[in-house]
């Protein structure tokens, strides 16, 4: 597994909570794509998704003020990275993030040290290593619940499809509240 670096001097001064994350995601699309510049498109729904925003900001006008106006204003004001959100379609439903790090210089050094870091020899923080188990778990018992081996409640159902589906997308659980995550491990714990 690949671990995203970068210098927390770029990311220190955020003043949104979402700028982090939004950081972190484009960080690691170019790190995929190996590139210092992309466009990257995504759909408002997956995006909010990401964001664990689903059910927030139903108007884009909204949105856009509170979240992708202030997310680019942290990016491009405090990090590495310069960041252009555009928008698509009427009604807006997808958005363009025209990215590019300021030094390409750090990327490739970058991508060349996490070439060297296989899944044998890469560090294993606990976290991971935790993350990782619960991740097994939580697969374990949605592979049993379609076998009809055991019978997850409505909520159960939705709750674990839902954690495995932003752990895919997000390649951890550190997002997770205490709520979510101690919810988690009590139900998966409750059938295995």
């Amino acid at each position: 597994k690949k671990f995203i670096k970068y210098n927390l001097e770029h990311v220190k001064a955020f003043e949104n909570k979402y700028s982090m994350r939004v950081y972190e995601w484009l960080l690691k699309e170019l790190t995929q794509r190996k590139t210092n510049r992309a466009n990257i498109q995504i759909s408002i729904d997956e995006f909010k998704f990401m964001l664990m925003l689903e059910n927030r900001y139903s108007e884009f006008k909204i949105f856009n003020h509170w979240v992708l106006s202030k997310v680019s204003n942290d990016i491009n004001n405090y990090s590495n990275m310069k960041l252009v959100i555009e928008k698509k379609g009427r009604p807006v439903d997808t958005l363009i993030f025209q990215v590019e790090l300021d030094k390409q210089i750090d990327l490739i050094k970058e991508l060349s040290k996490q070439d060297d870091i296989t899944p044998s020899n890469a560090p294993q923080s606990p976290q991971t290593n935790l993350d990782n188990e619960t991740y097994a778990k939580l697969t374990k018992a949605l592979n049993i619940a379609s076998m009809s081996k055991i019978t997850l409640s409505s909520f159960e159902s939705k709750f674990l499809n839902d954690m495995k589906a932003k752990y895919d997308l997000n390649g951890s659980f550190s997002w997770l509240s205490d709520k979510q995550r101690n919810t988690l491990i009590k139900i998966l714990n409750k059938y295995l």
